[in-house]
């Protein structure tokens, strides 16, 4: 709907019969509503998503110094050799890359879902019989036009 009053708004097309029906401000404001109502739903989720990202952006940034900390401070020590430190790096970085796929697929399956859901949601939609037109009232032959 919003994509039709955009068209219908914005294109030349059909800005005579917008202005002829005096259409311009009916359109306009089913437009505001429709967009505002979108944005509003659309930041929301936004603001959810990112809040969740950002969190566990964290923890992970933070996971990921700590390991690396806790390999520099065992190879200062003596605990551990440089030849085993440059394996657990390594390691580490390969496990990091690993959960990160992991992550990523099952962020794409989560996606999905949602994508289908909502899709489902729509194509349930209820939608109302249409309605036929019976002409004006008084008129039996049609449109006519009279000089």
């Amino acid at each position: 709907m919003q994509m039709y009053l955009e068209t219908v708004l914005a294109r030349e097309d059909h800005a005579k019969e917008v202005k002829l029906f005096g259409l311009g401000p009916l359109l306009l404001d089913r437009y505001r509503a429709i967009f505002r109502k979108v944005f509003k739903e659309d930041r929301a989720l936004t603001i959810r998503r990112d809040t969740w990202g950002f969190f566990l952006g964290l923890i992970s940034t933070a996971a990921f110094y700590a390991a690396y900390a806790w390999i520099a401070v065992s190879a200062v020590r003596g605990q551990i050799s440089l030849g085993q430190m440059t394996m657990y790096v390594l390691l580490f970085r390969q496990g990091q890359a690993a959960v990160s796929a992991s992550l990523a697929a099952i962020s794409g399956m989560y996606e999905d879902n949602l994508y289908l859901s909502t899709l489902y949601d729509y194509l349930d939609t209820p939608v109302d019989a249409p309605r036929h037109a019976h002409g004006w009232p008084g008129s039996s032959d049609g449109v006519r036009f009279e000089a």
